[in-house]
């Protein structure tokens, strides 16, 4: 099995990347954290005091889009990070109140979502599973104070915005806003992606372009870019479309 500095210069040539010392120094770092980590752990790190916000934030969005590590959206405006190059599958269990997070894995639920998706004859590319609720602590700590328990309708999912990279295969949203640089905003706005218009995902796997339908076109965006285009969940689309309509790449 390749490093995981082997498997990103590999892809990095993929790209065309010129790959810098500072990138180096990043890379490393990140792999040397062993649980969830934010961006701003990365900052602390004294090895990393002099690289740029705009570098490291970079640097991490390429390492999610050549597989080495993941976003993980856990609400409340909270996005982590972590490997997933050379480690099993796993899923999380998240308190609402504190953030806490535990990661499980469960050969039955996995055995489980196997025998589904060959039962409806659908080939698997990724899954997710995050279970919301109160940690033991914060159960205590919420029963002493006589606080009520934040369900989803008051606290995590509460009409929230979340990237488009998390809305699923025929199900729509309403750009909320956009993030990332300006040339990437006038790309975006260029495209017909603008704050208040509705996007329905057509293909969102693990491999290949993200494809979604704006306005009666088809755009094929990369994944690292979903994560920049803020929205509001609609829920799925209804309506079946005939296929066809020109497809551009952003």
């Amino acid at each position: 099995m390749q490093s995981f500095k082997q498997r990103y210069h590999e892809f990095a040539r993929t790209r065309g990347w010129v790959i810098s010392s500072r990138q180096e120094d990043i890379i490393e770092e990140v792999f040397k954290l062993h649980d969830h980590f934010h961006e701003s752990d990365l900052r602390q790190r004294r090895r990393l005091s002099g690289v740029s916000r705009q570098i490291l934030t970079e640097m991490l969005e390429r390492l999610v889009e050549s597989g080495l590590i993941r976003k993980i959206y856990f609400g409340r405006g909270r996005v982590y990070f972590e490997h997933i190059y050379g480690h099993l599958h796993h899923d999380h269990l998240i308190c609402m109140n504190c953030g806490e997070i535990k990661e499980f894995r469960d050969e039955v639920i996995e055995l489980r979502q196997s025998k589904l998706c060959a039962a409806q004859g659908y080939t698997m590319i990724k899954h997710s599973l995050h279970i919301l609720g109160i940690c033991p602590k914060c159960q205590k700590l919420l029963d002493k104070s006589g606080k009520v328990f934040p369900g989803e309708a008051t606290s995590m999912a509460k009409d929230e915005n979340i990237p488009l990279s998390t809305i699923q295969n025929g199900h729509r949203a309403r750009v909320i806003s956009l993030e990332g640089g300006l040339g990437l905003q006038r790309r975006l706005r260029e495209m017909g992606i603008v704050p208040g218009t509705e996007i329905e995902v057509l293909s969102n796997q693990f491999a290949g372009p993200f494809l979604i339908r704006v306005r009666g076109s088809r755009l094929a965006i990369g994944h690292h870019i979903t994560h920049k285009i803020m929205v509001q969940p609609l829920g799925r689309n209804k309506t079946i479309r005939a296929g066809g309509g020109r497809t551009e790449n952003v």
